[in-house]
Parts: C-alpha cells; structure tokens; sequence
C-alpha cells in the first residue's frame, strides 16, 4: 500500500496544483478567444480514454499521426456545426 500511496499522492497534488493554475489563468482571459479554445481542447482532451493514453505510450507513439488527423476532423466538424 505505502509504495503506490508514495507515487499516488504527488501526482495528485501535483495535478490539483496544476489544474487550479491553468483555470485561475483561463479565468483572467474570459470571454475572449483564449478562453474558448481551452474549454474545446480540454474537453477533446478529457474525451480521450486514459485507456487510449496508455496504450499509445506502450507502442511509443506509432499511432500519433492517426489521432492527429482524428483531431483534426473532430476539431473541424465542431467549428463548422455554429456557421449557417
């Protein structure tokens, strides 16, 4: 238990510390084009499975630019969905 708690903790904090950070610094930019490109990438981040992370460092990144053309086709298909 104490071996995983010593490398669970500090990335929690970490993570706490790190995400508290960025929304402070998103908060400052509101309504601004700023802000809005970090609530879609983020949410196409937080869309993403950990499961998929893993996997994709195991094979070191084979399938990058797969996911990047993914990306980019999601990323397209949400900007034209506001335009008549």
């Amino acid at each position: 238990m104490w071996p995983s708690l010593a490398v669970a903790l500090p990335t929690f904090l970490i993570g706490i510390w790190v995400n508290i950070c960025v929304a402070l610094l998103v908060v400052m930019f509101h309504a601004t084009r700023l802000d809005r490109w970090t609530v879609l990438v983020f949410v196409a981040l937080m869309s993403i499975s950990y499961l998929f992370y893993i996997i994709g460092g195991q094979h070191g990144g084979e399938d990058l630019v797969g996911m990047c053309a993914a990306v980019q086709n999601m990323t397209y298909c949400l900007l034209s969905m506001g335009r008549p």
